[in-house]
């Protein structure tokens, strides 16, 4: 993580929703590698019901580029099947984002300072 006096003037701790709505939008086609990812619940409802999300790449957190907008779940997965376990997120109709993991429960385990510490306990694990 970057220190407040290196990042740039407009970055993801400063920028508004207006500014990153602003930001030039993901052809869906090129590949785009970036280290953190900001989630903007919209006003539009998808198809199912649920509200979009537009979610913005950042690089260093500099917001670089503004993806979808017409997506109403994020998937993490890892395609090379190196971890079996797999994130997905989506937002409620009450514009709230929720959280899963793609097999299992998730488990409290504490804190460290003021972060909340989850871990996934596979379903073979969970007790009913």
């Amino acid at each position: 993580m970057l220190k407040q006096e290196e990042l740039p003037e407009f970055n993801s701790y400063t920028a508004t929703r207006k500014q990153l709505l602003l930001l030039p939008k993901w052809d869906g086609k090129s590949k785009l590698v970036f280290d953190t990812l900001i989630i903007i619940p919209t006003r539009k409802k998808h198809d199912s019901g649920y509200p979009c999300m537009y979610f913005v790449a950042c690089v260093k957190a500099v917001p670089k580029m503004l993806i979808s907008g017409y997506s109403d779940a994020l998937r993490f997965w890892d395609w090379d099947f190196k971890c079996n376990i797999g994130w997905n997120v989506d937002c409620l109709p009450c514009a709230l984002i929720q959280i899963w993991p793609s097999v299992g429960q998730l488990m409290i385990d504490g804190y460290i300072g003021s972060d909340c510490m989850l871990k996934v306990i596979p379903k073979k694990d969970v007790k009913q």
